[in-house]
């Protein structure tokens, strides 16, 4: 999720490992041609052919949150949000038809967040 502009890039993946999230990272590159701060937390997939990734590319800067800490990531309500709009009470006779609600509600969808003003000091300039 871009913390400016509550915008998410969500794409389809065939299953969570490092390199599908170091080719979605490469997607981000192209979209965003200014540098990126990741805020990531520790999940497997976030580390390994990520981390070096991360560590070749100059516009690509990682901070992980602290294990245990899912209040902390802003992602964490997006998540919530989407689940109660699309899968609760709600029935898809095809898993595909799932997964494309899914993704349209979250590339859609702005997902307003204070994470800035919460934990970003005043003044800091960096975003």
């Amino acid at each position: 999720m871009n913390l400016r502009d509550g915008r998410e890039v969500a794409l389809p993946a065939a299953e969570a490992n490092a390199q599908m999230t170091a080719n979605f990272l490469m997607i981000l590159l192209l979209l965003y041609p200014q540098p990126i701060l990741l805020l990531l937390d520790r999940a497997p997939w976030h580390f390994g052919t990520v981390s070096d990734l991360i560590e070749q590319t100059d516009r690509l800067q990682a901070i992980y949150f602290p294990p245990a800490c899912p209040d902390l990531n802003p992602q964490e309500p997006v998540w919530e949000r989407t689940r109660d709009a699309i899968s609760h009470n709600h029935t898809y006779r095809q898993f595909q038809l799932l997964i494309e609600a899914f993704e349209t509600y979250l590339n859609d969808t702005l997902f307003a967040t204070n994470f800035m003003d919460t934990f970003i000091p005043l003044g800091l300039g960096v975003f």
